[in-house]
């Protein structure tokens, strides 16, 4: 039903503030409501009457019931009629069970089916009271037009207005009073629907309350004996009894029941169904395309393994999702379809698993069957206590045979020495401890203990094996799903495959591990007492003046504060593989917006963090205060820093990747990173020097490399003198010109620089693209500069030095003439010389 857009827009601005800000409502003391004076009725001026009559007219039409309200209405009953035949149908069957004495495990399912229904229960009240709020409104404003045109009438007639305008306010009345009851009985409809649940409710609240009582006094008497024991003659007697003529009663009841069941939900079923085969087949078209198109690097695997099994793979899928299907299904239908789903995970397990662990693979499947037999047995406790039994003597002998010396002797050390298969070694020797103390409280009757020794890890087991299948499942549709379209188009997909798998693998088996944790505490009936312990720890505050921290708040924060962060990096990591990688920008743009993205991101993660933990900014103003007087005095480094990187990713003067030289500090590297508060220079000996961005900014810095790569080399020469100047000139270029390396634009020179002391000396000028080649293209030329001179026959001078020697006294004339051969005694008087 259609309200005044008032009246909405308030709703909905209420609702807003509710759902924005529940802190704020928990935290602030509820003020006594405020009683509301009523509205001053004013008559209308006359001259209003005729617009005032038209737009009423316009109000009253919106606020009539419509087509759709109807039907909405006959869907709600519909909904309500079958929540109303279940609700009874399963508080009859919780307290058929209730006085049957049910084990934890099934009683936490009768809550679970209960807490359900309780919750399907809320969604047409709600539907239905916010009517009620929309129709009190609608009736609270007829009243005021009402009264409002009763005045108005009086007033007109006081004052002698003509008859048409008194026929026009009448017919407004009459328009008010109308719509003012079908309003009343449309209201009288839906609280007559509203009234039906009220027993429903009662009944199902009631119920929910009386099994919860139950669980708590299962696992608080523990040690109670609460059946006799197997010796008892009485046991013998009932199970003659159930044997006889129990077992087919009840079987049939149920049979009927859920044949009764299946013919209502053939549509159900047959969605089911081809979901199932559409699985199937899809899947296998799905293995042969993807084993046809996965690279030679990129192994399957397990994955292979898997998808050699489609129709198991589609089994576990469709099997898993039966609750979803079927919410309200009777128990005899979900316990065969949860016994079918012990095959096709056998089969899975049995191809990932090594030869040694195999034998586990076929005893858990028998074993699970036993025990769903034995749930079907709910209604027969003498019959379903000797399956147990036998359940759990099965469950000890086969754990003493798989743990023996001898079997353990033959697992390969390093089979034996892997984390997974330590893990279940430790496991067997719980089991066999745990399975021994239940088959005595058994014997003796202690049933509470047998269902936490026994039942409980019995059913964890299976729950583990359910859990790694449907996990190898999924990680094999993954791993299939990165090597076809359209994953495999993404450029992060085809340059990281291994990395995504790894990852997405990573979380896979972390979700796994979160719900066998999930479903093993509700097993041992630890799930309420887990809440309780979680709720009371994360309730626990600090309370320091005006200002509450909570534990909670603090979780919050660091998961949301974390969840940025992780947000930030996929970003990146999308942006630099699969966006930028598209687009032609230049050198550094992409750097610098990737990084101006993740700064953003877990900037603004931060303040959602903040908000979502509780923390209103307002509260900041001292925290902000005091660290502005921290600024000021101590970290002006810190924040010139940070407003220096920033103009570095916005300015760009340089780039990640670049050669740059610092005359200061005499650093000459490439630059590896640029961060918010420091850049990363490697040198060309490998050392990495963190450099202040400031320093990056306010000081001297060569960038070798900012607008291209390129770089000129220059080469020294010396020839022979005599030698042709332009000979030589002409072989500098010709060897320049040969090199692969060497640009041709701009083109080689060669210069004549001058005449040295004992050569001619010439410099070689080239342009090479490669900054990081320079050296070896330097060394290459240099080389092929002195092959050429050789092959040339142009010689290349060494300096010489002649030494004349004047004056020499005898002794010394006579030892320089023996060191080198001449007798300087032969040339007396003569002065002595040597070169």
């Amino acid at each position: 039903m259609s309200t005044p857009t008032t009246v909405s827009s308030l709703a909905g601005l209420f609702a807003a503030a509710l759902l924005l800000s529940p802190h704020a409502l928990a935290q602030e003391p509820v003020s006594p409501p405020v009683e509301q004076k009523a509205p001053e009725i004013q008559a209308l001026s006359l001259d209003e009457v005729a617009s005032r009559a038209e737009s009423l007219a316009a109000e009253l039409l919106t606020m009539a019931p419509t087509e759709s309200d109807t039907e909405a209405l006959s869907k709600i009953d519909e909904e309500l009629d079958r929540l109303k035949e279940n609700i009874v149908s399963r508080v009859a069957g919780a307290q058929s069970a209730l006085a049957l004495l049910p084990s934890v495990q099934r009683l936490q399912g009768l809550e679970g089916q209960l807490t359900g229904l309780r919750d399907q229960l809320k969604v047409p009240d709600a539907a239905l009271e916010k009517d009620l709020v929309e129709l009190r409104v609608a009736l609270d404003e007829l009243e005021i037009a009402a009264a409002t045109w009763k005045k108005t009438e009086a007033a007109a007639r006081d004052e002698g207005a003509s008859q048409a305008t008194l026929r026009r306010i009448a017919s407004t009345r009459r328009d008010i009073d109308r719509l003012r009851g079908e309003l009343t009985s449309w209201r009288n409809k839906i609280l007559t629907r509203r009234d039906s649940l009220v027993d429903p409710a009662a009944s199902l609240d009631r119920t929910l309350a009386e099994v919860r009582e139950a669980i708590a006094a299962r696992i608080g008497g523990i040690f109670t004996l609460d059946r006799p024991p197997l010796w008892s003659p009485e046991l013998a007697v009932s199970a003659r009894e159930e044997l006889s003529q129990g077992w087919t009663e009840q079987f049939a009841e149920r049979r009927a029941r859920l044949v009764r069941y299946l013919g209502d939900r053939q549509r159900v079923l047959i969605l089911q169904m081809a979901l199932f085969i559409g699985l199937a087949l899809g899947l296998r078209a799905l293995g042969l395309r993807a084993r046809a198109q996965a690279e030679k690097s990129y192994g399957l695997g397990e994955a292979a393994q898997v998808f050699e099994l489609p129709i198991s793979m589609a089994a576990v899928i469709t099997l898993v999702l039966v609750r979803q299907f079927h919410p309200l299904a009777p128990n005899l239908f979900v316990q065969l379809a949860v016994t079918a789903l012990a095959f096709p995970t056998a089969l899975i397990v049995y191809r990932l698993a090594p030869a040694s662990m195999r034998p586990l693979v076929f005893a858990l499947p028998v074993l699970f069957v036993a025990d769903r037999c034995r749930d079907i047995m709910e209604t027969l406790p003498t019959l379903q206590r000797l399956v147990l039994l036998v359940e759990l003597v099965g469950a000890l002998g086969f754990v003493f045979w798989l743990i023996r010396p001898s079997r353990l002797a033959g697992v390969p050390e390093e089979l034996a020495r892997t984390p997974f298969l330590r893990v279940v070694g430790t496991a067997m020797r719980v089991l066999v401890v745990l399975f021994s103390v239940a088959v005595f409280a058994e014997v003796v009757g202690l049933g509470n203990l047998v269902e936490i020794m026994g039942t409980a890890p019995l059913r964890s087991s299976y729950t583990a094996l359910f859990i790694y299948a449907l996990v190898k499942v999924l990680k094999s549709l993954v791993a299939y799903a990165l090597v076809l379209r359209p994953l495999r188009l993404l450029r992060l997909v085809s340059r990281n495959r291994q990395l995504v798998r790894r990852h997405l693998d990573r979380g896979l088996r972390l979700l796994g591990l979160l719900t066998w944790i999930s479903l093993t505490l509700s097993i041992f009936g630890m799930a309420d007492p887990a809440r309780s312990i979680l709720s009371s720890v994360l309730g626990a505050s600090l309370a320091v003046g005006a200002i509450t921290i909570s534990v909670e708040n603090l979780v919050v924060f660091g998961i949301t504060a974390w969840l940025s962060f992780v947000l930030a990096r996929l970003v990146n990591f999308v942006l630099n593989e699969d966006v930028f990688s598209r687009m032609s920008l230049q050198r550094g743009v992409s750097y610098a917006v990737s990084s101006l993205v993740r700064y953003v991101l877990i900037f603004v993660g931060f303040l959602v963090a903040l908000a979502a933990a509780g923390i209103q900014l307002s509260n900041l103003t001292v925290v902000a205060g005091g660290l502005g007087v921290g600024i000021g005095f101590g970290l002006q480094n810190v924040v010139n820093n940070f407003v220096s990187g920033l103009i570095l990713l916005t300015e760009r003067p340089v780039h990640v990747g670049d050669a740059v030289e610092l005359h200061t500090q005499n650093l000459w590297g490439e630059i590896k990173h640029i961060g918010i508060r420091a850049s990363v220079i490697r040198t060309w000996d490998g050392a990495e020097v963190i450099v202040p961005n400031g320093q990056l900014v306010s000081e001297s810095v060569t960038n070798w490399t900012l607008s291209d790569r390129r770089r000129r080399l220059e080469v020294s020469v010396g020839v022979e003198y005599g030698t042709d100047a332009q000979r030589v000139i002409d072989l500098l270029v010709a060897v320049a010109t040969e090199h692969s390396e060497v640009l041709d634009e701009p083109e080689p020179k060669a210069l004549f620089v001058g005449f040295g002391d004992s050569s001619l000396d010439f410099l070689l000028r080239v342009w090479v693209g490669d900054f990081e080649g320079g050296f070896s293209v330097r060394s290459e030329l240099a080389v092929a500069i002195q092959r050429a001179l050789k092959e040339a026959q142009i010689g290349v001078p060494f300096p010489q030095r002649d030494l004349h020697l004047r004056t020499l006294s005898p002794g010394v004339a006579s030892e320089i003439g023996r060191s080198s051969g001449v007798d300087a005694r032969s040339k007396p008087g003569d002065s002595g010389e040597t070169g």
